[in-house]
């Protein structure tokens, strides 16, 4: 039988390197697109073919990087963390929408077959929630649920499209800064944890590439799903961060919902008073840190065939790749001790 070649836009990313390591496992003929060959070429085993594109470029040059290939992952895009140049909903739409539709509307001129999307969970809360408004009030959660419909609209009657919905992530970052540092930090020195009701659905990030290669083997339809390993409360997240920090014994204090509303509602003065950019409206975001809508990861787990892992190895391997200074160390000597 004759392998199925799938194109990987994002390879070189956190999450890109699991999803081409999760279709090599599959038996895929894997293309990686990155703008640094170079460098490309030194993460990948020699059998990863590794060409030169940017998002940015001509649908002609995307015609041309499609030529022999069945399936897409788009793995690229831009998350909240990123700031926005000018007007922050310009900036999102620009970048996840606008961008990203050209390369799909490449892949639907040259036969794709089926294509996997990384999106956001914040999409799946905006879908369970509408009354919460968070497309409305946030700029980045417009763009993803934009980019979800976009996608999925293009996709029709052209190829089988699958919108992953993802979580937050935790897992080994391979030699890259983990975005969790102030978190594991805090996780590793406070003497109490401070968390509010409600939660999150969580994923390691070798599931995000177990989950993402399942539907361009699988798929025989288009849908948006999110996807999981499970949902925890905050209490339960910090508590696990904790011990994977060694920390077995931390309390975590419950924080009142009214405290959590001002705190929010002083945050949002502060980025309107300083003209803070951001992807996130930093005085709502109470909408869904205190939410508490369970999602169905277990319908995407049996969908896309990717089951599910030990989330507390993936909080493990984040908490040793943020390394602790001597100068933390020695404050929590003395917090011991004290």
């Amino acid at each position: 039988m004759e392998k199925s070649r799938t194109l990987v836009v994002g390879g070189t990313g956190f999450l890109g390197r699991y999803i081409v390591d999760a279709l090599l496992g599959y038996g895929h003929i894997v293309t990686v697109v990155s703008r640094d060959t170079q460098k490309a070429r030194a993460l990948f085993p020699r059998k990863v073919k590794v060409v030169a594109c940017d998002v940015g470029d001509s649908a002609e040059a995307w015609h041309k990087i499609f030529r022999k290939q069945d399936n897409l992952v788009f793995a690229a895009g831009v998350d909240e963390r990123v700031p926005p140049q000018g007007d922050p909903l310009a900036f999102y739409r620009s970048e996840n929408v606008d961008a990203v539709r050209k390369v799909l509307e490449a892949a639907a001129d040259s036969g794709i077959k089926r294509v996997a999307l990384l999106n956001s969970i914040f999409s799946t809360l905006d879908r369970l929630r509408p009354e919460l408004g968070l497309a409305k009030h946030h700029s980045y959660i417009t763009s993803r649920v934009e980019q979800r419909d976009m996608a999925l609209a293009t996709a029709r009657g052209k190829f089988t499209m699958t919108v992953i919905e993802v979580p937050w992530v935790f897992g080994h970052a391979r030699g890259s800064e983990s975005q969790w540092g102030p978190l594991i930090q805090f996780s590793r020195t406070s003497p109490k944890l401070f968390a509010p009701r409600g939660g999150t659905v969580v994923i390691s990030a070798a599931n995000v590439g177990r989950a993402t290669a399942g539907p361009i083997e699988y798929a025989k339809r288009s849908s948006a799903t999110p996807v999981g390993d499970a949902w925890l409360s905050w209490e339960a997240l910090l508590t696990g961060l904790a011990e994977a920090c060694g920390r077995p014994d931390v309390s975590v204090v419950r924080v009142p919902d009214k405290l959590l509303v001002q705190f929010n509602e002083m945050s949002g003065f502060w980025q309107r008073l300083f003209r803070l950019r951001s992807g996130l409206d930093y005085g709502r975001m109470c909408d869904f840190l205190l939410d508490e809508t369970p999602v169905n990861v277990a319908a995407s787990q049996k969908r896309l065939h990717y089951g599910t892992s030990d989330i507390a190895v993936a909080l493990a391997e984040t908490a040793a790749d943020v390394p602790e200074s001597r100068a933390m160390r020695a404050l929590r000597g003395l917090m011991s001790t004290a």
